[in-house]
Formats: C-alpha cells, sequence, structure tokens
C-alpha cells in the first residue's frame, strides 16, 4: 500500500476473475457476508471474520491484494489505522519476519500523508487509477509490488467512520459503480465494527468491574480498622475479618444478625429509634457525624471505639456503613502522656521554674502561668511574642541575650543561657536565668521552635551583691568579715596573689570533699578537688579582666562518688585587686532537675515514661544510618513527629523534610505526584512536574498513611 513500510495482510492473495457475471459476484458477497454473521453470533475472533471478508472483496472486485482496518483515535484526537485483515504480499526476509510478528496483534497506520490516509482525514471514496501521478500519495519502500490503481472507502456505522477498506490493482482501475455496488458490504462492515466495538467495551468494563471488587475485597479485607454494612433494618449484610480481632466475632458469625448484637445499653435499645428517626427527619445522632462510643465484644466485654457510620443510596434501597476502629491504646497512651504531663508540671513547681515556647519565623512566644507570676503579671497581661517580653527586659542586658542566643542558632552553644532583668508589674528589676534550647528546623536549616525555662534568681543576685557590698565596706575587723560570709549560703573562697587560700567559708564544707581544715595558705587547686577541666577553667578566669568573665559551670566528684554541679563567679577584691575571690554555688539539685527535662523530651515529642525513653533511644539509633525506615502506628499517634525527630538527628538534617500524606492522593495521580513526570507523559500533562521524591533530595521525605 502507498507510504507504508512494507504492506502485510493476514488474507492471502485471490485469483481475478474478470469473467464473473454480476450475479454470481452478488452471491458471492452474500455468502460471505452471511458466514461473517454466523461467526459474530458464535463469538468468533475478528481477525477470521474480516480475512474471510477481504477474500470475497478481492474477487469481487477483481484486485490484487487489499486491507479492511479499524479507525481508531490517539489521544490528541488524530486517526490512525488498526488493521484488521491484509493481504500478506511481503517481498523478502525482512518484510516476511515483519509481517510474522506483528500481523497477529494487529498493524497500525499512522503516517495520514498517504492514499488511504486521505480516506481517514477526508472521510471521503478516495479513487486513483494512476497513484504515482496521484498528490496524496505516499511513496513505496524499495521491494513493494508495483500500485496500479488503488480505492479507498469509509466505512461508517450510526453517522460515524469507524474504518475503511483499501484494495489496490483492478484491471481498468475503479469508479463510482464498483463503489455502489460495494455499499452494503461496507454497510455490513461498518455494523460488525460497531458490534465488536460495543462487545469489546463491554468486556473492558466488566474487567474494569472484576478488578474494582477485587480491589476493593482487598482494602476492606486487609483493613486495620473493623467494617460493617447492615440494612435500614439493622441486619448485618457484611463485615471485613478485622471485625474477628476487635470483637471477637467471625464474619460469618454476624451475617444476618441485628446489629443491636454489638451495642451495649442503652444504646442496644435506643437503636431502633435513632435509624426511625433519621430515617423520617434526618436528624443523626451517629450517621455522617462520628462518635467515640463502646462496643460489645462476643465475650462480653466492652472495648472503646472510634465509630463512623455513613449512608449508602443504591438504586432500590439504603445501606449503612459502620467503621469501628479500636482506640483502646490510644486512650491508654492519652492516660500516659497524662500523667506524664502531671509529673512534669510538678517538678517545674517544686523547682520553681517557668516555661516557655517559642515559634521562631512567627515570632510567637508562650510563657506558662508561673513564668508570667515571677513578674506579678496574669497570663494575659503580657502579649504573647517575643516583642512582648523584649520590652520587659533591660536594655543594657538584651545585647548579650542575643549573641547567645545566635551562637546557639548557629550550632556553637549546646543550649542558650543568659541571666537577665525583666521589669515585673510594679516596676522594679528583677533577675531571672534563662535556659533555651532550639528543637526544631525548617527544611533548609532555619530556626523553627524553641523551648526552655526560666526561674527568679533575685534573691541568690542580692546574695551577690551583699557579699560584694560588704567586702567593700566591712572594715571593723577580719572577724567580723568571716561571720558575715559564714552566715551567707554561698561558698566563698579568697585568694592570694600566688593562688594560696586565706579564706573558705564554714558553707563549703556543706559540699563533700572540701575540708576547711588546714585550708589556709595551701595552694587552691590541692584543697578544692576540681576536675582538670574545671580547674583549667578558673585558671583561665583568673587571668582575664573582670567585666569578661563569665559564670563558671564546675564538676567536683567526692571521695564517697558522689558528684556536685557548681557554679563559680572569679572576681577581683576590691580591696586589693592582685588578689581573687571565688563565689561558689551548689547548683546540684538544678542540673539533675534539668537533666531529667531533657530526658523527657526529644524535639517535638515531650514525655519521660519509660515507653518514650525507649523511643527517644530508638530515634537515636535508627537516626545515624542511611536507610528506610518503618514508623507504625494509629492515626493520630504522633508518627510524624518521629519522622520530624529522626530528620533532625539525622546527617541530613540540613536537607529539607518533606511530608506526603498518601491516604489524600489519588491512585491515578499517586505515580506523577511521588516522581513527577515529563510534559506529554500522559493526557493532561501539559508541563514538567517535579517529584516528591526529587523535592526530597538531600533531606528526608515521610510518606504517611500507606497502609
Amino acid at each position: 500500500m502507498p507510504g507504508t513500510a512494507g504492506c502485510m495482510e493476514a488474507a492471502g492473495r485471490n485469483p481475478m476473475d474478470s469473467g464473473e457475471e454480476p450475479m454470481s459476484k452478488n452471491r458471492r458477497l452474500l455468502e460471505a457476508m452471511t458466514e461473517a454473521q454466523t461467526q459474530w453470533f458464535t463469538h468468533q475472533d475478528p481477525a477470521g471474520i474480516f480475512v474471510g471478508l477481504l477474500q470475497a472483496l478481492l474477487s469481487v472486485a477483481e484486485s490484487e491484494f487489499g486491507f479492511i482496518g479499524e479507525v481508531l483515535r490517539d489521544p490528541e484526537g488524530n486517526p490512525y489505522l488498526k488493521i484488521h485483515a491484509i493481504t500478506n504480499i511481503a517481498w523478502n526476509e525482512e518484510t516476511r519476519r515483519f509481517y510474522e510478528e506483528n500481523a497477529p496483534r494487529g498493524l497500525e497506520f499512522r503516517n495520514l500523508k498517504t492514499l488511504f490516509g486521505a480516506v481517514m482525514v477526508t472521510g471521503e471514496t478516495v479513487i486513483s487509477n494512476d497513484p504515482p501521478q496521484d498528490p496524496r500519495r505516499g511513496g513505496l519502500p524499495e521491494g513493494h509490488p508495483p500500485l496500479n490503481s488503488f480505492l479507498g472507502i469509509p466505512i461508517y456505522a450510526g453517522g460515524e467512520m469507524v474504518g475503511m477498506s483499501g484494495i489496490a490493482n483492478r484491471p481498468g482501475g475503479y469508479d463510482d459503480e464498483l463503489v455502489e455496488f460495494l455499499h452494503p458490504f461496507t454497510t455490513m462492515c461498518g455494523n460488525l465494527i460497531h458490534a465488536f466495538r460495543t462487545r469489546r467495551d463491554r468486556d473492558q468494563a466488566r474487567a474494569r468491574f472484576e478488578e474494582e471488587r477485587v480491589r476493593l475485597k482487598a482494602i476492606l479485607d486487609g483493613a486495620v480498622d473493623a467494617i460493617i454494612t447492615m440494612d435500614t433494618g439493622g441486619k448485618i449484610e457484611s463485615a471485613n475479618p478485622s471485625v474477628e480481632t476487635i470483637l471477637g466475632y467471625t464474619p460469618e458469625e454476624l451475617l444476618g444478625r441485628s446489629v443491636t448484637l454489638l451495642m451495649p445499653e442503652p444504646h442496644r435499645d435506643l437503636h431502633e429509634s435513632y435509624v426511625t428517626r433519621y430515617l423520617e427527619t434526618g436528624q443523626a445522632a451517629v450517621i455522617g457525624i462520628g462518635r467515640e462510643v463502646e462496643a460489645a465484644r462476643k465475650d462480653g466485654s466492652l472495648v472503646p471505639i472510634d465509630l463512623t457510620v455513613t449512608e449508602v443510596a443504591l438504586p432500590d434501597r439504603k445501606l449503612f456503613t459502620g467503621i469501628l476502629r479500636d482506640i483502646a491504646r490510644r486512650r491508654a497512651a492519652e492516660r500516659a502522656l497524662k500523667e506524664s504531663e502531671e509529673r512534669l508540671d510538678l517538678a517545674l513547681r517544686a523547682a520553681d521554674l517557668g516555661t516557655w515556647d517559642w515559634d521562631v519565623p512567627k515570632g510567637r512566644f508562650l510563657s506558662s502561668p508561673r513564668m508570667t507570676a515571677m513578674l506579678g503579671y496574669e497570663p494575659d497581661e503580657i502579649e504573647p511574642t517575643i516583642g512582648g517580653w523584649e520590652a520587659l527586659a533591660h536594655p543594657d542586658d538584651l545585647p548579650g541575650v542575643r549573641d547567645n542566643l545566635q551562637e546557639h542558632f548557629q550550632g556553637d552553644r549546646p543550649l542558650c543561657t543568659a541571666e537577665i532583668r525583666l521589669r515585673d508589674k510594679s516596676g522594679k528589676w528583677r533577675w531571672v536565668h534563662l535556659i533555651g534550647q532550639l528543637v526544631s528546623r525548617t527544611p533548609d536549616g532555619k530556626p523553627l521552635r524553641a523551648v526552655g525555662v526560666q526561674s527568679d534568681i533575685s534573691a541568690r543576685k542580692k546574695a551577690e551583691a551583699d557579699i560584694l557590698e560588704a567586702l567593700e565596706v566591712v572594715g571593723k575587723g577580719h572577724e567580723d568579715l568571716l561571720s558575715l560570709l559564714n552566715l551567707l549560703r554561698i561558698g566563698t573562697v579568697t585568694l592570694e596573689e600566688n593562688g594560696t587560700i586565706s579564706f573558705l567559708s564554714e558553707f563549703c564544707e556543706r559540699i563533700e570533699g572540701l575540708d576547711r581544715t588546714g585550708a589556709t595558705g595551701k595552694i587552691w587547686e590541692e584543697v578544692l578537688p576540681f576536675d582538670p577541666a574545671s580547674q583549667e577553667k578558673i585558671r583561665e578566669s583568673m587571668k582575664q579582666k573582670e567585666p569578661d568573665r563569665q559564670r563558671l559551670s564546675l564538676y567536683l566528684e567526692s571521695p564517697s562518688g558522689r558528684n556536685y554541679a557548681l557554679e563559680c563567679d572569679v572576681r577581683d577584691d576590691p580591696r586589693e585587686p592582685d588578689r581573687r575571690i571565688l563565689f561558689l554555688y551548689d547548683v546540684t539539685e538544678t542540673e539533675i532537675l534539668r537533666t531529667r527535662l531533657a530526658k523527657g523530651q526529644s524535639h517535638l515529642l515531650v514525655g519521660s515514661s519509660p515507653p518514650m525513653i525507649r523511643l527517644y533511644e530508638r530515634i537515636e539509633r535508627v537516626s545515624g544510618g542511611d536507610w528506610t525506615v518503618m514508623i507504625e502506628g494509629e492515626t493520630g499517634a504522633g508518627k510524624e513527629l518521629v519522622a520530624r525527630a529522626i530528620h533532625a538527628t539525622s546527617p541530613r538534617h540540613r536537607g529539607p523534610f518533606l511530608a506526603v500524606n498518601c491516604a489524600g492522593l489519588p491512585e491515578s495521580i499517586l505515580a506523577s505526584q511521588l516522581f513527577g513526570h515529563r510534559r506529554g507523559a500522559f493526557t493532561g500533562a501539559s508541563s514538567d512536574q517535579e517529584g516528591y521524591f526529587e523535592a526530597a533530595a538531600g533531606g528526608t521525605i515521610f510518606l504517611d498513611e500507606i497502609g
């Protein structure tokens, strides 16, 4: 055929019989059409039916070769030809192999710049008795049998072109009289193609229905929730296998029984009135609303469930579908969380600590009632923003706090700590100690959320001021000074210029391992048994100028093995600047509480119960590697919080974190959303789209609700 790359056919060559009478030709066509109809009713393959029709067509039209095909359209609406029967005119080994490999499943021709393409484009008959000179020709491949004449006839059904036939090389060429003679034949071919399409569409619809039925059954059978359907009278019509896990009944035990079997009192007796009221008035107690109730198990026990009932309108009746989710574990987790929060609150109140939570990008700063009460305010009297709290801070203290905070955000400090003055409700300045930690970052690594505690250290600051004032003004004698210092609950050590101890207050003896006996005159390193790192901190601090010194965090292990956490201020003796005064504060209890608080949280997760501690340990173990992690749990149990905690502590924490709710993605677009697609990959793909996996490159992607 013109424009084909080797035209192959499923029908063999037919001899031409130019002497055949018109009546004989009519009978030949009628017999072929009758045989085709018989084969259709016996569900024969379309290819076999059209092979017989093509043989008859070539015979009565006295043609050498031809084809019968179905006109289809691609996604862009362009017509193309799918061959159902075609003469085998292979002329060499290559074309014979091509025919054998492709003819059984139907050849497709899409080149419309040919003689048969002109038929599909115009929908009209094409007669060409001099193809080499015809401008509509498409050319022939080398070795193709000569094309002396061509007739292409469109095949219609219901006003739509559904196919076409093409025949070639009739002696003397083709004319309109032959086209008119073949009209009943082409009409029957159109009806056959239409019938085959209808049957094919029906079979495909059945296959899709069966596939959907199997898929739906697999979903129902694999669902964790129990799913029950019932009629308006409450009789159970179906139940999935999960009813046995949650309620103890097998699906077979529930079929045909009343749904009230699963209801405790008083809902069992009221169920019928609930349904009647809903059907008559539309007023729902549960239907379309959802609520937490208790269900009766087979063994008589009650199980808390999250119940959702929906109405299903069928053509001839109504059904109700109930979805029962076991929330016993969630209830237990909620109780454990409440108990953990109560214990944490008790610890904070015992330590007289206020807590705060800062949304860094939005500037929202939430504080506990205890934190505002430290300054004499009610919770709603301070604007819940970082600016509201900065407005209370002493202007001289803010720059240092901001520098400290910036270093912590950059990762240079494990914690942000600061001692600042805040103005209370009466207008006075109060000293507070702030401790904070960044617990989460945005996908691009910027600070997202920080939490911390605040304590009132005004009394301690006053004590420090009293000591300094006493050292400056006391001049009535050494004994008076010793008495004053020993009364204060702060360890005080005075050092001579050469580092020997000249005074050790009585309060120091409360720290096990510090002995005042014979301490005077000894080098301080021999009397103060700090670890080497702590001693080095003290030496470095004594070398600095007083304005540059910061409070030191020191650790001391007593002979009995008890560990002390101490804070130390190194000051110059106001009377003799070359001498040093060490103020020691026992903050062991505060450090213990701080450690307990740190163990009770992991990024966005808060809790200190044994299960939560084990969860934090697992998060720490899995976050060190580059692998896929499966997180299981009920909806709402906090799987995304665990995923964010793993991401934040993993080597990919500076990369993006992307959470994808798979349940919200239709199956038809799931692959393109996850992996992206190129323009033209499918109908409607008008542009390239980046997939979620590509968007999460270098970071973490969390696929939620994949079950």
